[in-house]
């Protein structure tokens, strides 16, 4: 969980959201850092077989979805996302590929 603008955001809520997209296989969200809301999310995606994503389709699909305050900044895809060995995803490993702006 992370607060973005005095409310409690929860990424599994976000990520089985974004799982929802006829073209997104699996999803993580990442809270990041923002002056103004405190921290906002930032997604990574991984697209299924076949498909191709795009940030912008990804933030629209989110809008007509989730509330506003959830809607995720960013988007990043991610040609697979990284799992430990029994197949969660690796968040520390996925702030590492986004670099130290990450919480």
């Amino acid at each position: 969980m992370f607060v973005s603008s005095g409310g409690n955001v929860w990424p599994g809520e976000i990520e089985r959201g974004l799982c929802g997209h006829p073209a997104v296989a699996e999803a993580a969200v990442i809270p990041v850092p923002d002056d103004r809301r405190g921290g906002v999310g930032h997604a990574l995606v991984e697209p299924r077989a076949g498909h191709c994503i795009e940030g912008g389709s990804l933030a629209q699909w989110c809008r007509a979805r989730l509330a506003g305050y959830m809607v995720p900044r960013g988007f990043t895809v991610l040609e697979e996302c990284p799992r430990t060995a029994s197949g969660k995803v690796r968040e520390p490993a996925l702030k590492d590929r986004l670099g130290s702006g990450l919480q």
